[in-house]
């Protein structure tokens, strides 16, 4: 699972955070999760989970924010939200998706947000020349722990 691969590069940063900054211990942790990569909170908490045993943040707390995505469209200045365009994302996920292990068809923005600009367009004028605001798919926000 994606998730998986996402967690372990965030459990990866926070633990070299924690050595630069002389952290014994990481107590809480705020990531920023964008709706546009369409992961899975609870599988990137139960991989946070495992994959911190054993190390300084196992006992963690882990919070994740969801981050909403908004397009300005850099022809017409049209701005509009995923939800306006999710249809179209889910219809080019019919014949362009990648299916997973259980064999459930994801959209291809699941792995490569960055797509998007394959599969959107603006709604107002039609333009694929948009900017996509906040479009990191995982940012960790704040990191608390013990020297």
């Amino acid at each position: 699972m994606h998730e998986w691969s996402v967690t372990q590069s965030i459990v990866e940063a926070l633990l070299r955070f924690a050595e630069e900054n002389g952290l014994r211990n990481i107590t809480r942790v705020v990531i920023e999760v964008n709706q546009l990569s369409q992961l899975e909170n609870d599988i990137i908490k139960e991989a946070f989970q495992i994959l911190t045993r054993g190390t300084i943040a196992e006992d963690a707390e882990l919070v994740i924010d969801e981050a909403p995505v908004s397009f300005v469209c850099r022809n017409c200045g049209y701005r509009w939200g995923l939800e306006d365009v999710l249809r179209e994302i889910n219809d080019a996920a019919k014949t362009h998706g990648i299916v997973d292990e259980e064999g459930t068809v994801d959209p291809p923005l699941h792995y490569l947000p960055m797509l998007v600009y394959s599969f959107v367009k603006c709604p107002r004028c039609g333009s694929r020349d948009f900017e996509i605001e906040n479009p990191y798919s995982v940012r960790i926000k704040n990191v608390e722990g013990e020297k």
